[in-house]
């Protein structure tokens, strides 16, 4: 296929890429424009009245690490993490198998619509 034939039939899909483009720029405004600001986690910020900011490894995260309410915090994150999966996951599912069951067409549909908007 030629280069020509392939910008036509792009130009015929103009309408997709113009919806692709909103969905494609809130992705690259919430996950990559904050990843810029991860040299913070390794900089000095008390220094940046100074106008010069060190770069201090991770010295920050070793503070982190070493407080005390680190390991409760950490330990409640992956029981909080393990919980949501164990009783989240397998609903949606049940959920499904229950409404594939439904005979009756105008209310399995109904229920559908009552469980998934809100």
């Amino acid at each position: 296929m030629t280069k020509t034939k392939t910008l036509k039939k792009a130009w015929k899909q103009k309408s997709l890429f113009i919806m692709l483009f909103i969905p494609l720029a809130v992705y690259i405004l919430f996950a990559y424009v904050p990843m810029t600001k991860i040299t913070w986690a390794f900089t000095n910020l008390g220094a940046v009245a100074k106008s010069k900011t060190a770069f201090i490894g991770l010295e920050n995260f070793k503070k982190l690490i070493g407080t005390s309410s680190f390991q409760r915090a950490f330990a409640n994150t992956l029981i909080i993490s393990f919980y949501s999966m164990i009783f989240s996951f397998p609903i949606p599912i049940l959920i499904a198998l229950l409404l594939n069951e439904i005979r009756c067409k105008w209310f399995k549909k109904f229920s559908q619509t009552v469980i998934y908007l809100p």
